[in-house]
């Protein structure tokens, strides 16, 4: 695998390999998680519901990009949105929203 860049805001690495095959090229993006996961849960600690804002949580960008992926909108667009807020609201992406508000 050859090494494309590293984003340092979104913390993304993006790799490129050939399977020769296949024939096909592929990019893979990664990112580290576990500190967005760690930043949710100590923000979380202490919730006040008395307060007009709750922090929910942080989602990591490389999260943001499969879903727009899955659910084949680019992000941030109606239909994405409405993805989100279903995937938030799933079990399988609890880590993301520490509160758990049903948004």
């Amino acid at each position: 695998m050859r090494l494309l860049g590293n984003d340092p805001f979104t913390g993304i690495t993006e790799y490129f390999k050939h399977d020769s095959a296949t024939g096909k090229n592929i990019i893979m993006s990664v990112q580290d998680c576990e500190p967005l996961i760690e930043m949710n849960r100590i923000r979380s600690d202490g919730l006040d519901k008395k307060r007009d804002s709750w922090y929910v949580g942080t989602i990591p960008h490389i999260i943001l990009m499969r879903w727009a992926k899955e659910c084949g909108h680019k992000m941030y667009t109606k239909e994405w949105n409405e993805y989100a807020i279903k995937q938030l609201n799933s079990g399988e992406y609890r880590a993301f929203n520490r509160n758990k508000i049903r948004l």
